[in-house]
């Protein structure tokens, strides 16, 4: 947790942002798609951009509707999965690639086969998020990281944390989640 909160949160966010700066949506972020760049294991990049898309931005439009939808089940969000694709797409997967960091044992089947995604856990999931609740039963003691993970996986993207929200909580600040 101490490693997530002091080098993988902020080099993820950075690299998203990054991304965003220049008018592009990952669209398939996964801990498959962030690597390490040094053998040390500290500077963290984000590749693999085949699903991704971009975008000139304006004023009036800041999601996009597209025909292709790709990615993982489990890091999609799911407006992706029916084609709208925003800035918000990225940070949902980001909340997941955290969730799946600081606590494997809730969503895989078999921990010694890392792709082996157990469907009845996406399924308890989506359930626990439709219904306005956190995606997992929490551990009390990551009680900081677990706000991140909360407010980056709202199933209501106009709800859902993106960048504001993810500089506040990185400067310590005390940030709302709002299910409805």
């Amino acid at each position: 947790p101490d490693f997530l909160e002091s080098e993988v949160i902020p080099q993820i966010f950075k690299g998203i942002l990054r991304l965003h700066e220049n008018k592009i949506y990952h669209c398939d972020l996964k801990p498959q798609n962030v690597f390490f760049l040094d053998k040390e294991q500290i500077e963290i990049v984000i590749g693999d951009y085949g699903s991704s898309k971009t975008f000139e931005f304006d004023a009036a439009k800041s999601s996009r509707k597209t025909t292709t939808v790709k990615g993982t089940d489990f890091y999609l969000p799911p407006e992706q999965a029916r084609g709208f694709i925003s800035d918000k797409n990225d940070y949902y997967s980001f909340g997941m690639i955290l969730l799946h960091l600081l606590y494997p044992d809730r969503i895989l089947l078999n921990l010694n086969e890392p792709k082996s995604l157990s469907r009845e856990k996406l399924k308890n999931i989506i359930e626990r998020q439709f219904e306005g609740k956190p995606i997992i039963e929490f551990n009390p003691e990551y009680q900081r990281i677990n706000q991140l993970i909360e407010g980056l996986t709202l199933v209501d993207f106009n709800l859902r944390w993106g960048k504001d929200e993810v500089e506040k909580w990185l400067d310590g600040e005390e940030v709302e989640i709002n299910y409805r």
